[in-house]
């Protein structure tokens, strides 16, 4: 009696091994399960093969400035990629007493100089430039965005790639000062956390230093609002003090 029930006992066992997937011996010495395992160690040429090769570094811009244009033109990869409507590309002299930058396009700009800003608010701006000295052609235009956003609003989770694609051109153009019309620009490229000693002077950062730089109104918000002339005029003479 006893021995029919070990065998029924046994039999249970083994009948609940297999229903456990556990059918065949797989090691002839115990093992302990609960022991740590090492980890696995990559063959030795794998090793001098991670040991030799460097970390990959991408550079996020072109480093020249023509080369720096056509990837503006051409890459797939910019911010504004996927925007509807034209690229306006910058135009000017590499390394001006002057570089002017927008926020963006505005709805009638072609590719076709004069490009940006070419209604009555490129008057504007050609005739403020006169008025510090410069004309338009010696002066390097270009904006954050080389397409306008829907809506005409740059998108918040744009704004940190374009504020940092601008730095690295600002760093290729070399101008001896900045010009920066409009409050998106002004919000992408100047710090918040530390006012401007003078209202309208700043030091402006970019990849290859810091610049003096005003920022001011955008020409299309003192076509509505001429009373914003006289602070940009302020603004201004500001800016034609750095060059002395």
């Amino acid at each position: 009696m006893a021995s029919h029930n070990f065998e029924q006992h046994a039999a249970a066992l083994v009948d609940w091994w297999r229903l456990a997937g556990v059918e065949t011996s797989v090691l002839e010495e115990p093992a302990d399960w609960f022991a740590t395992r090492p980890k696995p160690v990559a063959p030795a040429q794998d090793q001098a093969n991670l040991i030799a090769m460097p970390a990959r570094t991408k550079s996020a811009f072109p480093e020249t400035l023509s080369a720096f244009h056509l990837w503006l033109e051409q890459s797939l990869e910019i911010a504004e990629a996927n925007w509807v409507g034209p690229r306006i590309l910058p135009a000017g002299p590499q390394a001006p007493r002057l570089m002017v930058v927008l926020d963006m396009p505005d709805a009638d700009d072609r590719t076709a100089q004069p490009g940006y800003l070419s209604g009555d608010a490129g008057r504007l701006l050609e005739g403020m430039l006169r008025a510090i000295g410069h004309r338009s052609d010696d002066v390097y235009l270009c904006a954050l965005a080389v397409k306008r956003p829907p809506g005409g609003i740059l998108p918040p989770e744009s704004r940190t790639a374009l504020a940092a694609r601008m730095r690295h051109h600002i760093g290729l153009v070399a101008p001896q000062s900045l010009l920066l019309l409009g409050d998106g620009t002004s919000r992408a490229l100047l710090p918040t956390d530390t006012p401007s000693p003078s209202g309208f002077l700043h030091i402006i950062n970019h990849t290859g230093g810091k610049l003096p730089g005003v920022a001011t109104f955008h020409p299309r918000l003192m076509l509505n609002q001429p009373s914003a002339k006289a602070e940009c005029w302020r603004a201004l003479q500001q800016l034609t003090g750095v060059w002395g």
